[in-house]
């Protein structure tokens, strides 16, 4: 059995796992329970003892049976059966069931990120939601469901978005302060146009970061990569973010921190003609221990 609580400032949310035993332990009317499962239990699962099935079908169609029969059948101490006090007393008290269906809640705790979203990870799956800037830094609960997300910071819900199971960014742009919605608003042309005017060494390493023959990740996977690229691009010399720029490309490096490292170690470096940084192994062309095609023949 497993019980969680969720006190929110106006709402009550409650997840409960519950087995027969829990029943029986914690309800006011726990004796009327054990003697309910096991009634039902004597009157039809009894009955089926020594009968074979050979599909869920006709095993639900043999339990209907008994199970309509049981309630049509007068009780011992009252003068009515079930399905008569059924429909005397608690029909007409029902109310409608739902329009939409039951959706299972799921919790999260998340923090608030520095660009205004709360990451949240789910059948392997990334999406970012975002979160009013004001609350950047701060501890969030959010509660999801199949089809909405909905996040709470100190018990007051605060974001409400539409459920996506693709990897990117749902956002609104009241929620994003100035700086991270110019980000947000940004595209892949936008930062190849910016490269072209600092270098063709620069525009060739942000058309490749973009290349869809190279990656199949959504274009705002490397958003974070070229925002830094522009804010080195003011730090350092045209001619080491260039040479950087060809390294990272002749050694596929499209990661922020590799990029970073090598910028940093070229702008230690005061021949120009250090060789390239790669970071794969180098292999032998040629070696004593090494067998060619005539091996095998």
């Amino acid at each position: 059995m497993t019980l969680q609580i969720n006190l929110l400032k106006d709402h009550l949310y409650i997840t409960i796992n519950f087995t027969y035993a829990f029943l029986c332990k914690y309800l006011h009317n726990n004796a009327l329970v054990e003697d309910k499962v096991q009634t039902t239990y004597n009157r039809i699962y009894a009955k089926l003892r020594g009968r074979t099935f050979y599909s869920i079908v006709e095993l639900n169609r043999a339990v209907w049976e008994l199970l309509s029969l049981f309630n049509k059948t007068r009780m011992q101490k009252r003068p009515y059966s079930r399905e008569e006090r059924f429909h005397a007393a608690e029909k007409d008290n029902l109310k409608p069931l739902p329009q939409n269906i039951y959706e299972m809640k799921y919790y999260a705790n998340l923090q608030v990120q520095s660009n205004c979203f709360v990451e949240l990870r789910q059948d392997k799956m990334t999406h970012f939601y975002s979160v009013p800037y004001i609350h950047v830094g701060k501890k969030a609960l959010v509660i999801f469901t199949r089809s909405i997300v909905n996040v709470y910071i100190d018990g007051i819900q605060v974001a409400s978005h539409i459920r996506s199971y693709e990897y990117g960014h749902t956002y609104l742009k009241e929620h994003l302060a100035s700086n991270c919605r110019a980000i947000m608003e940004r595209s892949a042309s936008y930062y190849i146009t910016w490269a072209s005017r600092i270098s063709p060494e620069c525009r060739n390493y942000i058309s490749e970061v973009f290349n869809p023959q190279r990656t199949n990740q959504p274009e705002e996977v490397y958003y974070k990569l070229c925002a830094s690229i522009m804010s080195l691009s003011r730090k350092y010399e045209t001619a080491i973010i260039d040479k950087t720029c060809r390294q990272c490309i002749e050694c596929r490096v499209f990661s922020y921190r590799k990029f970073e490292s090598i910028l940093k170690h070229n702008s230690l470096i005061a021949s120009e003609d250090e060789p390239a940084l790669c970071f794969e192994a180098p292999v032998p062309r040629d070696h004593a221990n090494m067998r060619g095609s005539d091996y095998f023949l």
